[in-house]
Formats: structure tokens, C-alpha cells, sequence
């Protein structure tokens, strides 16, 4: 099974993504609206309180300015006025900030889609060697799993920092009522801030565990899905079951981890909160002699300061615990769009195949092998002829198909398509006019319908009806519970395995190929079904340019020319027949086949 790596990205610092999750600033601003208005509207409790307390006639200063104002729009200054103020303000307030969470979410579900876009485009963009190199595993806990928790840290960013500009308005008018009381406020909030630091640094690392112990249970799930019938056969249910246990406890126990520090963390703050305004109230009146009006208003500024508080360390403790999050994300859809395949655009469009196909001293290399998979090649493939490539497991067959389609790029030589260098056509047109079946076979979980035109979604109902004819798929569709709109289910278990082949061969042909690709298209089948894909073969044979690939040295006996190949070189060329009387390499294949 695949093993995953554990090297995560570095730690983003805090401020350096801040304005990434659209809408950023203008929730900022909003923000700050909102806070000057539930501050103003909190400290009207102050006049509210003087003019209960003595008639209006001892006003303090915030009194008079408010008495003026409302002398200005002809309002009287009583308890009614002061009220309905007060509701408005810090009712608005609130209806703003309404607005500005609304506005928040939308944008963390617009960058999760943007995320999600931004990921699967690169990666189907890249290069085949990267896009071919990918844990399916893997990438799918990237766009399910990261993505989310990733745009859900950017959120989180912003409402710690909403929330940090949020209590600063608080502190400049708490700083207005009364600095020593603030200035006590800030040391003994500055304690409990030390004191849950080691929290924050927890949920962090633990963060990290979470991306790993997801990203491992991902993993882990999609190669034991692939694998299912060789586990079922082989009767190791029971090891697969005890192992995503492990994972899966793993996972789930360090996601309990972080809610249980965000848990305890929140029940501690609450508990000191309670304690702070004890203690301000205390020195308040023994030490301060602050005025009670002042007072209590300070108090209800810090009631509704100090949930602020609360909702800070929440927020920038869930931050933490996502933010390694963003760097993984972000360097998965880096690397992808530095792999970005240069597919020739603005190359010569290909439209009909007129000559053929030439390799020319073609050599490649994979990544980090010494040894060519290809090394001097030289093939010519003539239009409208059938091409067989014959030799061991690991001789350049299949490197030769992907070269052809463009999927590798030789380290040396050429490929000609009808004269032009593959390198200067585009090669989206080359690939659309290509028909391509593998020995696995793909079947997508969607209708028999959608799985034939999956290339070609434009064609019409009379071409379905020719491949279907060609192809005998008609008695298997009409067996079907809801024939051509039946969903084939994954992997397309409704099927048997010629069933399969023979509707991908129908799929390959339905676009009017001009290059039809076979990649050990056979290898695997009954002879019966074989039989019926070899005629529907012969049918098209001539009228479209072949290539096999093939281990089995019978389904290429009536190829035009084989290739035989060997360590990554062609060391024989010619007809069947031919190559059975030279004695060579293809002869000892024979031998050891029909022997």
C-alpha cells in the first residue's frame, strides 16, 4: 500500500496571509462601524444614569455634548431619548455585525470552491509526470479535507483580527471613562494571556497532527478501496478493518485533542474573566473612588469586552490549529502550476492524420533513472496501417504510447506527425483525434451514455448507434434496466470485463479517431470476448491508423508491421510471418508462447 510522507510545509506566520479571503478589508471596516456604534451606545449609560440619579441637573461632560446634540434635532433629553439611543446604537451594532458574518462565510465558502478549482485545474494541467505521480488518497483529502480547514483558517484570521480592532475601540473608550481602571484591566489580562499561551502553542503542533493523521486515513482508504476484490479474495478483511481502526482512532483522537484544549482553554478564561472584574471592582471603589455612574458603565463596556476576549483566544486558537493547513495547500497548487504542461499553443492545429507517424532516434528518460526507458527509436507508422510493439514487461512498449500522445517529451530525436515535429502542434487537437484503450480499463460511475461520449460529449445519436453496432455492445445495453441512461456504478461493477473492453473500444472509436492506441487492450480477456474485439478490429482495420501493445503474440498476426523491443531499443521490425522465420527475438517469444 502506498506509504505517505510526513514533511509538512513551514508555519505561516500570522499576518502574512491576512487579506487573502476576499472581502477582508471591507469586513474590517465594517468592523470598526460596528464597534464605534455599540461604544457610543454603551457609554449613553452614563447621562442615562446622572439624569436618574439627579433630575439632569449635574450633568457630566459626555452629558452636556449629548444634551447639545439633541438640542440641535429638537429632541428632549429624558429617559425615553436616552433609551431608544442606546437600542438603536448597540441594536445597529449588532445588525452590522450580522451583515459582516454573513458577508465573511460567503467569502470561506467562495475560497474553498476557489481553492478546490485552483488545485484540480493545476493538477489535471500538469505535466503527466506529476499528475501520474499523485497519491489519489492524497489528493483527495487536499480538496475535501485542506481546503475546507484551509479557508477556514483565513476566516478565522480575520475574526481575530475584527475582533482585536473590536477591543481596541472598547479601549479607548473604557481609556475616556477612566485610564487606571483600563490600565488594570490590560495587566491582569495580560496575566491570563500568559497563562493560555502554552495552550495556543498546543493546538498548533496538534494542527499539524491532524493534517497528518487525515491525510494518512485518506490515503490508506482509497488504496483498499482499489484493492478490494484481492482483499476479499484473499480473506484479508479483517487486516484492513483493524488497520483503518488504527487510522481512523488516530484521527479522531487528535481532532479530541484540540476541542479539548479549545474546551478547557474557554472554561479557563471564562473562569479568570469573572475574577478580573472582581478585582477591578474592588480597587475601584477602595483605591479609585471612581463614580458609580462611570463605574458601572466601565463595567458593562467590559461585560461586553471581555466575551470579546473569550472569542479572541477561541478564534486565534482555532487559527492555529489550521494555519498549517494553508501552506500545505498552497504548495500543492504551486507545484502542480509549475508543472503546467506547454501544449503547444498557438502550434499547428491537427485536424486529419495524411501521411503517418515517425519516431526518429527517439530516447527518454524517466525521472531519476540512469537507463532509457526509450533509447534511439526509430519508428514509422504509416497512416491506415495496423502497428504492433511486442516485447518483455519493462522494454519501452507503453513508453512509446505515452511519447506518441504526447504525455512525455523525449530527452532526444523527434516525433513527426506527417512530417511536423509533435513539439510545434497543439496538443489538445492531436489528443482530441486520439482513441485510447488500456488493460485497465476505465469506467466512470455515470450513465453506459455519458461513459461513450465522455471525450466527445458533441456527437450525435446516429454516431452512438455505429460504435454500438460496431462494438456489439446492443444486446448488453438492451439488457440494461435503463439501457443507454443505466449507471454502469464504479469501476463499473454491471459489467464483466469484456463488457468493459468492449465499451471502451467504443468509447476510443466514437470520436472518428484519426490514431487509435492499444495498450495490452486485450491482454486480459476471455477468448470469446477477444474474438469480438479483435473483429470489430478488422472492420476498422485500414481505414484508421493502429497501434498495439501486446504480450500475447497473437493478437497481432495480422499487424502490418511489428515492432519488437527489448531494454528499451527496437531489435526487430517486420511482418508476423516474417519475424518467425528470421529466428530472432520475436521467434524465441513464439516458441515460448505457442510451444
Amino acid at each position: 500500500m502506498t506509504k505517505t510522507g510526513t514533511v509538512l510545509e513551514p508555519r505561516t506566520k500570522f499576518l502574512s496571509t491576512l487579506g487573502r479571503l476576499p472581502g477582508t478589508w471591507l469586513a474590517l471596516a465594517v468592523t470598526v462601524t460596528a464597534g464605534l456604534c455599540e461604544g457610543l451606545g454603551l457609554t449613553l449609560f452614563i447621562p442615562l444614569l446622572e439624569t436618574l440619579d439627579g433630575g439632569g441637573k449635574e450633568l457630566g461632560k459626555g452629558g452636556v455634548i449629548l444634551k447639545t446634540v439633541l438640542d440641535t434635532v429638537h429632541l428632549p433629553m429624558n429617559l425615553f431619548t436616552m433609551l431608544a439611543l442606546i437600542v438603536v446604537l448597540v441594536g445597529g451594532s449588532f445588525a452590522i455585525t450580522f451583515a459582516k458574518d454573513r458577508m465573511l462565510e460567503r467569502a470561506r465558502h467562495g475560497h474553498m470552491e476557489a481553492l478546490r478549482k485552483a488545485l484540480g485545474e493545476n493538477l489535471f494541467l500538469s505535466r503527466w509526470h506529476h499528475l501520474s505521480g499523485q497519491s489519489s488518497g492524497d489528493v483527495v483529502n487536499k480538496l475535501l479535507v485542506e481546503c475546507h480547514r484551509s479557508a477556514a483558517g483565513l476566516i478565522l484570521q480575520v475574526m481575530v483580527v475584527a475582533t482585536i480592532i473590536h477591543i481596541a475601540i472598547f479601549a479607548v473608550i473604557s481609556s475616556l471613562l477612566s485610564w487606571r481602571l483600563l490600565a488594570l484591566t490590560i495587566a491582569l489580562a495580560a496575566l491570563v494571556g500568559w497563562m493560555i499561551r502554552p495552550l495556543h502553542a498546543r493546538s498548533r503542533n496538534i494542527g499539524d497532527a491532524i493534517i497528518k493523521a487525515n491525510r494518512n486515513y485518506g490515503v490508506h482508504i482509497v488504496d483498499y478501496l482499489k484493492g478490494a476484490r484481492l482483499i476479499r479474495v484473499t480473506g484479508s478483511e479483517q487486516r484492513v478493518i483493524e488497520r483503518l481502526g488504527e487510522l481512523n482512532r488516530t484521527a479522531v483522537n487528535t481532532s479530541l485533542s484540540s476541542e479539548v484544549i479549545r474546551v478547557f482553554t474557554f472554561f479557563l478564561v471564562q473562569t479568570l474573566a469573572v475574577a478580573i472584574l472582581a478585582g477591578i471592582i474592588a480597587v475601584s471603589r477602595q483605591g479609585l473612588g471612581v463614580p458609580t455612574a462611570v463605574l458601572f458603565t466601565f463595567l458593562i463596556i467590559m461585560a461586553r469586552m471581555v466575551p470579546r476576549l473569550i472569542q479572541l483566544q477561541q478564534y486565534y486558537q482555532g487559527y492555529a490549529g489550521y494555519a498549517a493547513t494553508l501552506p500545505v495547500v498552497d504548495a500543492a497548487i504551486a507545484a502542480a502550476r509549475e508543472q503546467t504542461e506547454e501544449r503547444g499553443v498557438g502550434g499547428k492545429p491537427f485536424e486529419a492524420l495524411e501521411h503517418g507517424v515517425e519516431l526518429h532516434d527517439v530516447t527518454f528518460h524517466y525521472e531519476n533513472e540512469t537507463m532509457g526507458a526509450v533509447s534511439a527509436v526509430t519508428m514509422p507508422i504509416p497512416r491506415n496501417n495496423t502497428i504492433a510493439i511486442v516485447g518483455r514487461s519493462g522494454a519501452g512498449k507503453s513508453s512509446v504510447i505515452d511519447l506518441i500522445a504526447g504525455l512525455r517529451i523525449p530527452d532526444a530525436g523527434r516525433i513527426e506527425i506527417d512530417g511536423v515535429d509533435l513539439r510545434r502542434i497543439d496538443l489538445l487537437s492531436w489528443r482530441k483525434r486520439i482513441g485510447y484503450v488500456t488493460q485497465d480499463v476505465i469506467i466512470f460511475n455515470d450513465t453506459v451514455r455519458n461513459n461513450l461520449v465522455f471525450a466527445h460529449p458533441e456527437v450525435t445519436e446516429a454516431d452512438i448507434d455505429q460504435v454500438v453496432e460496431l462494438t456489439r455492445l446492443g444486446d448488453i445495453i438492451e439488457a440494461l434496466p435503463d439501457g443507454l441512461d443505466t449507471v454502469l456504478g464504479e469501476g463499473g461493477v454491471r459489467l464483466s470485463g469484456g463488457q468493459k473492453q468492449r465499451l471502451a473500444l467504443a468509447r476510443a472509436l466514437i470520436g472518428n479517431p484519426q490514431l487509435l492506441l492499444l495498450d495490452e487492450a486485450t491482454s486480459a480477456l476471455d477468448n470469446e470476448s477477444e474474438t469480438l474485439i479483435q473483429e470489430a478490429l478488422g472492420s476498422i482495420s485500414h481505414r484508421l491508423t493502429i497501434i498495439v501493445v501486446a504480450h500475447r503474440l497473437a493478437t497481432v498476426r495480422k499487424a502490418d508491421t511489428i515492432f519488437v523491443m527489448e531494454g528499451g531499443q527496437v531489435v526487430e521490425s517486420g511482418s508476423f510471418d516474417e519475424l518467425v522465420a528470421r529466428k530472432g527475438r520475436f521467434s524465441e517469444l513464439h516458441e515460448s508462447q505457442f510451444s
